[in-house]
């Protein structure tokens, strides 16, 4: 069951901001998995997580279900779509000297961080359960190795090999790009040449 994020889903497709829907969900939580709970480990739970014994008014921001729940005032610290009415957002732009959060001077958030949280909130403030903040994580480690390779992900046949997966495999930027220029090049010699395109033979 994901209750509580088909609850601010829901929200996120009720409210609209700025004359529009706001972010659909999956993009919201890419940018909750990527920039929001990366910023609160970092910035928040030391206060609010790392220690259950010592939360801070009681506040827990470990789970969606806690968090939202606003600790011992109660009350949630986001209203989808509308920061200026989010004690969260409060907190971290110190417009309210009692909330400001991170309580330190030295430790608060500076003005694109705070820009995530109101990116956020803006979205809807989903938070996504943790199986797909897993595959949210995953997909974020492979995409380095994937833009290292080149690789296009688009199928080309080639010359024939040892089975039907080498002969359709996905090529790279650089094979397509070498290919394209060797065909150009044929074929400005001879209009009439029929070139095939060949990426390579099979490893023998």
């Amino acid at each position: 069951m994901r209750s509580h994020k088909h609850f601010w889903a829901l929200m996120t497709a009720a409210v609209s901001t700025g004359g529009g829907l706001m972010a659909a969900e999956p993009e919201a939580e890419k940018h909750f998995v990527l920039k929001v709970l990366p910023l609160f480990k970092e910035k928040c739970l030391a206060c609010h997580g790392d220690d259950p014994k010592k939360f801070k008014g009681g506040f827990d921001m470990r789970t969606p279900e806690r968090f939202f729940s606003g600790g011992d005032s109660e009350k949630n610290p986001v209203v989808p779509g509308k920061p200026e009415e989010s004690v969260l957002y409060i907190s971290v732009t110190r417009t309210d000297s009692s909330l400001a959060m991170p309580p330190k001077e030295n430790d608060k958030l500076s003005e694109a961080q705070v820009e995530i949280i109101k990116h956020w909130i803006l979205d809807g403030g989903i938070w996504p359960d943790a199986g797909r903040i897993a595959e949210i994580t995953e997909e974020q480690a492979r995409a380095p190795k994937a833009a290292a390779t080149g690789e296009t992900g688009v199928k080309v046949t080639t010359s024939g090999g040892l089975s039907d997966d080498w002969t359709n495999r996905p090529t790279s930027r650089r094979i397509c790009g070498r290919m394209r220029r060797f065909v150009a090049c044929s074929k400005t010699k001879d209009q009439k040449a029929d070139v095939p395109l060949i990426a390579s033979s099979a490893p023998r």
